[in-house]
């Protein structure tokens, strides 16, 4: 059957053979269109998991800051009390050597009356 337009004669099985690769190139498109909505949905989790976890690390990441600035506050507070009991105990050792001395003299002392 020959359909007539106004540029003269279309032959029908051209028209069915242009229908045809239009349709299968609609089907191929709504499974790529199907395709691309599940990955876009797969990336989409994720993103949304990748956020998760980061806002996870970051959390353990300010915990441990933390933890490090309470572990360096304690050492130097260590340091002091250490540089303060070095110096308590020369000055208590300088004291025990000048109590030794005056002992020493003392006796030296009481021998010589």
């Amino acid at each position: 059957m020959n359909v007539i337009h106004q540029h003269g004669t279309v032959n029908n099985n051209s028209i069915q053979s242009k229908f045809a690769q239009l349709s299968n190139e609609r089907d191929e498109l709504r499974h790529g269109c199907a395709t691309a909505d599940r990955e876009l949905r797969r990336e989409t989790d994720l993103v949304a998991k990748l956020r998760e976890k980061q806002a996870r690390l970051a959390e353990e990441t300010r915990v441990a800051h933390a933890a490090v600035g309470e572990v360096s506050k304690k050492r130097k507070m260590v340091a002091e009390e250490i540089y303060m009991l070095k110096a308590r105990m020369e000055k208590d050792h300088k004291s025990v050597l000048q109590v030794g001395k005056q002992i020493e003299d003392l006796e030296v002392e009481e021998r010589n009356r």
